[in-house]
Parts: C-alpha cells; sequence; structure tokens
C-alpha cells in the first residue's frame, strides 16, 4: 500500500505465532529474509476502515491489528473505539503514526505528540514510523527528520521503534543510520519482499493492500510480523497474559529457569523431570558430584545429568524405577511437592508445617509416598488447591512450577 495518494491506515496483520512446524512461515533463501522464524499474521487499520467488527476479525484468524493513532499533531478519529473494541475482542494491539513533520521541530513535537496518545494503552507491538509523504523535501532533510522522530520517540517511551518504508524509500532514500531500528517493509505482489541493502532482515513484511478480512468493509492491508515487532518481557513473548508471569520473571532473572527457545519460555508447557531436578540444582548453585548414576537413561553430558546425580546422590530424587530416572516424564504435582519436601529435610528447613488434606475432595487421589509432602505443601501454601480440589497427578505446567519454585525460595528457603 502505497499512501500518497490518500492517506490512511497502515497496521499488522494478525499475530499467528507460528511455533509448529506445520504453521511456519518458512524464510526465504534469500540473504534479506524475515528476523526470526517466528511469523505473525496482521493487519494495519485507521479511520479509513470505518466501523469495523473485531469479534469476527479476530474468529477469521487475526491475532494483531496495528491501529493508526494520529497524524501531523492529531489523533486518528477512530483511535479510542477502535482500540477498545479491538482489545476486548482480545486481539493483541500495536499502533503506527502518520508523520507529516518538514523540519526536525515538527519532528520532535510529533513523536512527543505519538508517545502521549500510547501513554494509559496496553500495548502489544512495538511503535512504528509511517513517513512516506516529502513534498519538496531534500534528501538530507528527509532523513534528518526521519532520525529526529525515531531518536525522540524511542526516549519517550523507551521502546525501539519500527520504520514503516517501501522498497524504494528503504533502498533509495533512507540514510544507513535508520537501518538501525527494524524495518517494516511494503512490497505487493511478490512473495517475500526485495532486498533494500542497508537492512539485514524485515520485522513487518506488508504484502498487500487489497486484502480482505471477515468484519472490515472493503480493503485492508495485510501483513507478515516476525515476534520481534512485539513487545518482549524479559525476551519471551508469550509471557504477558500468564498468571504467573512475575514467578516467571523472577526464576528467569535468578537464571533458575530457561526459556524453550530465544523468545519463548512456553508457560504451558509440562515441567518433565529433568526440569525440575535441574531447577533445584541451580538453587543449591550447581553443586558438582562423583557419584556414579543408575540410571542407563541419564547420560553423560545432558543439562541435567549433574543435576541429577548431586540429586540421587542426596536421596532428594529416585528413580522411576532401580535403572531408569524417565528425565523426559511430566512432573507431577505431587511430585513437586515431594523433591521440594525432601530438599527441604536435606537443608534442615521446617518441615513439621501441616496442613489438612481433608478440605481436599481428591485428598484419596495423593499416592502413599507423597502424603506428608503434600500435607506440607498445603500447610506452607506452596501448593494452594482450587475448587476444593488438589489434583495430585495433575501433569505440573512450566508457569505452575515457576509460580512453587518462587514461593519456596521466598518463604521457606533460609
Amino acid at each position: 500500500m502505497k499512501k500518497l495518494a490518500k492517506i490512511f491506515s497502515k497496521g499488522f496483520l494478525t499475530i499467528f505465532l507460528v511455533i509448529a512446524a506445520c504453521f511456519c512461515f518458512s524464510s526465504p533463501s534469500l540473504a534479506f529474509g524475515p528476523s526470526n522464524d517466528i511469523i505473525l499474521n496482521g493487519i494495519d487499520i485507521s479511520d479509513w476502515q470505518g466501523d469495523i467488527d473485531f469479534n469476527a476479525v479476530k474468529e477469521s484468524g487475526i491475532d494483531i491489528v496495528y491501529i493508526k493513532a494520529g497524524q501531523g499533531g492529531y489523533e486518528d478519529q477512530l483511535l479510542e473505539s477502535n482500540y477498545n473494541k479491538a482489545k476486548a475482542a482480545g486481539l493483541n494491539i500495536g499502533f503506527y503514526y502518520y508523520l507529516t513533520a518538514t523540519n526536525t521541530e515538527q519532528a520532535k513535537a510529533q513523536a512527543n505528540n505519538f508517545a502521549e496518545i500510547l501513554q494509559g494503552k496496553d500495548t502489544d507491538s512495538l511503535p512504528a514510523m509511517d513517513f512516506e509523504s516529502f513534498g519538496s523535501l531534500s534528501q538530507q532533510e528527509i532523513n534528518e527528520i526521519a532520525i529526529t522522530f525515531m531518536e525522540t520517540l524511542a526516549q519517550a517511551t523507551g521502546k525501539t521503534p519500527i520504520i514503516y518504508s517501501d522498497l524504494y524509500n528503504a533502498r533509495d532514500l533512507f540514510d544507513a543510520q535508520l537501518a538501525a531500528y527494524p524495518l517494516w517493509i511494503a512490497e505487493y505482489g511478490p512473495s517475500s519482499p526485495g532486498d533494500p541493502g542497508k537492512w539485514d532482515s524485515w520485522v513487518g513484511f506488508q504484502y498487500s493492500s487489497s486484502g480482505s478480512v471477515p468484519g472490515i468493509n472493503g480493503n485492508v492491508d495485510l501483513d507478515k510480523f516476525t515476534a520481534d515487532a512485539l513487545i518482549k518481557i524479559d525476551g519471551f513473548v508469550d509471557i504477558a497474559d500468564s498468571w504467573a508471569e512475575e514467578d516467571i520473571v523472577f526464576m528467569v532473572k535468578e537464571k533458575l529457569m530457561d526459556g524453550t527457545s530465544s523468545l519463548l519460555f512456553s508457560p504451558d508447557l509440562a515441567l518433565n523431570r529433568a526440569m525440575m531436578v535441574t531447577i533445584l540444582w541451580r538453587i543449591e548453585g550447581q553443586p558438582t558430584t562423583t557419584t556414579e548414576i543408575p540410571f542407563t537413561d541419564v547420560t553423560t553430558g545432558e543439562y541435567y545429568t549433574e543435576a541429577v546425580g548431586w540429586a540421587y546422590d542426596n536421596n532428594i530424587v529416585e528413580g522411576t524405577s532401580s535403572d531408569l530416572f524417565s528425565p523426559a516424564l511430566a512432573a507431577s504435582r505431587e511430585q513437586l511437592a515431594t523433591i521440594l519436601y525432601r530438599y527441604s529435610e536435606y537443608k534442615g528447613y521446617d518441615t513439621s508445617i501441616n496442613g489438612s488434606l481433608d478440605e481436599f475432595t481428591d485428598a484419596d487421589q495423593v499416592s502413599a509416598y507423597a502424603i506428608t509432602p503434600m500435607e506440607w505443601a498445603v500447610g506452607t501454601k506452596l501448593i494452594l488447591g482450587e475448587d476444593n480440589l488438589l489434583e495430585p497427578q495433575r501433569i505440573t505446567t512450566r508457569a505452575q512450577a515457576a509460580a512453587i519454585f518462587h514461593r519456596f525460595i521466598e518463604n521457606i528457603a533460609q
């Protein structure tokens, strides 16, 4: 979409976090391609689209929408309506601003205007500058204005802004200094954008200005975005909506838990036995051990090898049989309670605090070996039942593990 004849919205098409291979939007073999392999689908809108049924947009598979925030010092007429309706529909939100400055002072003023508009709004994606109408400005003036806007916006918001550009402007007009900012490139027709030369990759690719999406009357811009366009919380793009966000951030900052990739924490993924023991080993300071590990499925050089050896040596963990540890087996809630109880005994922590399991309707499902540890975990509020259920056999998710270990460190560990 080229917005010279008529100034209308620009936005990000729905975010499809393509983590599974079957949903991957594969990186092109060219040198210039997406900044990572996690590709998002999105749309961008403004008052040009009029009234939008965002629930229909969401149901169609769109997950993120970039909304026009303003232009030339003024808010977009449908900004608040679009924002509130899109958020209510459960869409991820990003904002862009149409820059009309003809000098650096105006660029500063419009960047600050954009930052003011963003205050108090729940944004999921990095703010974007749309600068494409230049009038009689020289190339030097264009770049000075663009750089001033981007630097002012970054300082005002504390976030790295994205620059939107068509291929021609990115390749032949914008200076290399602007390549320090992520690029959202527009080119219609090809399956991947042409190489603008100054950027190594794109975080956004606007591939159509005439898309059709349920809930929107008329055409709408269609885009692909990498996860680098998202505002990441401590490096992860998938924990902003997690109930355990604070616990996850704590565990990651303390280097007790890692992500499943550079961008994903995977809070709903099952905690396996190898992860469970490794977290405890890290809490202990990663001690070494010379004990011969009896488990045939724990081989030398795995990330959990030392952890299993230490925990076994100190009677903190047992195998699932005499010769198997089953590192990939998902850990249950009662297993996590048991390993924390045994570790507390090993450390000399108070294990005399007991809670009653009688208030839980599924107390009879607690395994015999785990009754005392579960009573202790309930009494110390490490494990909180819900709806009178303990669910002792239920798989522990990584988010739940982060919360339980965080409580353990703050309330029990001396």
